[in-house]
């Protein structure tokens, strides 16, 4: 594209088309980052919050048995069994228990939990029972048909020493569904507050360059007439000011020239007016009776003096 093309181009470039392009892009970019840093945080804050679930369950469970000595007593088949009664008490948590002995028998699980999630699926046992380490061995897991659950594997000790294996799974499928809501409803908002953004962007734009068509109305009414008309600076944003200044110091420089041209007419008629008056008068006298040789030839002399001080004045004109 060569450098004319390109001018001609960028001639129709719209300042206000611009600035909403840039206004809007701006939006979109700090509203696509607002959105994903909110997903994020859901999405964190949901999984740090099934982490925690069954961490509470590992220290609640691990509790009990010190308390009871790893037998099968009343209140740790309670606890183990309260996972078939959360969709009753807690709908937003699901989950099951399993207490494994060294040998991998299994020593108390929540009923049907062997049928949806066999031992196998479980990591390996954490030995640290902190909060942080605990959460930190946390794993996804995924049933045949899709059901998602976290799982969580941690090795106990009870009040007698024995060392026994505690197994703890949680369905995710609520926080997923969550999440996919979440991701429906932020898909809608987000191009409508894209769509939203470039029309205030318009609008804001187009009030900003309102000083500009302003300028453009005062500029039309000067003519080589008005030449003594003026733009007040003071009226007009900061940006503009020093625009509204050098068109002012513009049409002084016009003003000053008009005037400089008009008394040069005027000077230039008046040089050329007094050889062709005296070129005029002389052959209306020569014409109006008959004249001698002598007298004709001292006319054309002073015709050609005259002819003579025209070309020297149209030399330094030019």
């Amino acid at each position: 594209m060569s450098l004319r093309n390109v001018k001609n181009s960028r001639s129709f470039y719209s300042i206000t088309g611009r600035l909403t392009l840039l206004y809007t892009l701006s939006a979109s970019v700090l509203l696509i980052g607002v959105t994903v840093f909110l997903y994020q945080g859901l999405a964190s804050s949901l999984r740090e919050e099934d982490k925690q679930f069954l961490v509470e369950k590992v220290h609640t469970i691990q509790i009990l048995l010190q308390e009871r000595g790893g037998k099968r007593i009343y209140s740790v088949e309670q606890e183990i069994q309260r996972g078939m009664l959360t969709e009753k008490i807690m709908p937003y948590y699901d989950y099951f228990s399993r207490i494994l002995e060294p040998g991998g028998t299994v020593l108390i699980e929540t009923s049907g939990m062997a049928g949806i999630i066999p031992a196998t699926a479980f990591p390996m046992p954490a030995t640290e029972t902190e909060y942080s380490n605990l959460a930190d061995n946390c794993f996804r897991w995924n049933t045949v048909d899709g059901q998602p659950y976290l799982l969580l594997t941690a090795q106990l000790i009870n009040k007698t020493g024995q060392s026994q294996v505690v197994q703890v799974a949680l369905d995710v499928s609520r926080e997923n569904e969550l999440l996919k809501d979440y991701q429906r409803q932020l898909a809608m908002i987000l191009p409508l507050g894209i769509l939203l953004s470039a029309l205030f962007g318009a609008l804001v734009a187009r009030q900003g360059m309102q000083p500009l068509k302003n300028i453009t109305l005062t500029v039309q009414r000067i003519t080589a007439n008005q030449l003594q008309e003026r733009i007040d600076p003071t009226l007009w944003p900061r940006e503009l000011q020093a625009l509204a200044e050098a068109f002012n110091q513009m049409l002084g420089r016009l003003r000053s020239s008009f005037v400089q041209l008009t008394q040069f007419s005027a000077d230039l008629a008046h040089e050329l007016r007094t050889p062709i008056n005296n070129l005029m008068g002389e052959t209306e006298v020569t014409l109006a009776r008959a004249r001698s040789e002598v007298e004709y030839r001292d006319v054309l002399e002073s015709s050609l003096e005259e002819c003579s001080r025209l070309s020297f004045m149209i030399d330094s004109l030019l």
